[in-house]
C-alpha cells in the first residue's frame, strides 16, 4: 500500500502557531528547523515532519519521532515495515509511504531555468526529447523528479550522479537494478513523481491535511 499525505502554505505563521507545532516535535529536529535561515525552508521542514508523524499513526505505529534513526547517507527510517520519503517545493509539501517497497518522492515547481547547465545530467536520448518537445520545462522537469525519486528511494541520495540512472517508459535503470516510477497529477504547475522497487498499484491513497 502506498499512501500520500500533503499539505500547502501561502503565508507564513504566526509565531505562536510555529511554536506550538513545534513542541510537537523531538528537540532534536526543533533545533534542525530552527537553523534554516528562510521561513519558507524552516515552515517546509516542519510540515514535512508533521505529515510524517500523522502517517505513521495513521498506518497504525505507536512511533515517536525521537526513535527515527538515519542511514550513513543519512536518510531517516524506522525500523518497522514500512519506507517513507518527504519533499517540498514551493509552497507544497508531501510526505509517501509504503508498506511493501522502498519508496522515494520528489515535487519540483515547474519553472524558467537556463536548461543547458544541466546537460551532462542526462542520457543521449533523454536531452534529445527534453529539447525537442513543445514544452522543454515539462520535460525537463519529468526527467529531472523521475531521477530524484529514484536516488532517494535508493537511499543514497545525491551521492549517486544523475547520468548513471537512465530513465524509459515510466521505469528507471540504476546499476541494472530496475526501479518503477509514477506520475501523479496532484498541483497544477508541479511535477510529482515517486518511485518504487515494486510495481506500483494503479491507485495511491491521497490525503491532504491543514495546519
Amino acid at each position: 500500500m502506498i499512501q500520500i499525505f500533503y499539505s500547502s502554505y501561502s503565508n507564513k505563521l504566526d509565531h505562536s502557531e510555529f511554536s506550538r507545532y513545534l513542541k510537537l516535535l523531538p528537540l532534536a529536529i526543533q533545533e534542525n528547523i530552527l537553523k534554516y535561515s528562510r521561513w519558507q525552508d524552516a515552515q517546509a521542514s516542519l510540515y514535512g515532519k508533521l505529515l510524517l508523524s500523522h502517517g505513521l499513526k495513521e498506518l497504525g505505529l505507536d512511533f515517536s519521532l525521537n526513535n527515527l534513526k538515519y542511514t550513513k547517507y543519512k536518510r531517516p527510517y524506522i525500523e518497522e515495515n514500512v519506507d517513507f520519503n518527504i519533499s517540498h517545493s514551493g509552497d507544497h509539501v508531501v510526505c509517501a509511504f509504503s508498506t511493501k517497497s522502498k519508496i522515494g518522492i520528489d515535487l519540483e515547481k515547474i519553472k524558467p531555468i537556463s536548461i543547458s547547465d544541466f546537460k551532462n545530467q542526462f542520457h543521449e536520448d533523454e536531452w534529445d526529447h527534453i529539447m525537442t518537445s513543445e514544452n522543454n520545462y515539462l520535460w525537463f522537469y519529468y526527467y529531472w523528479t523521475a531521477k530524484e525519486a529514484v536516488i532517494k528511494a535508493d537511499g543514497r541520495g545525491l551521492s549517486i550522479p544523475f547520468i548513471e540512472l537512465k530513465i524509459e517508459n515510466q521505469c528507471a535503470f540504476l546499476e541494472e537494478k530496475l526501479w518503477h516510477l509514477k506520475t501523479i497529477d496532484l498541483f497544477e504547475d508541479y511535477l510529482l513523481q515517486v518511485a518504487s522497487n515494486h510495481v506500483l498499484e494503479t491507485k495511491i491513497s491521497l490525503e491532504k491535511l491543514s495546519f
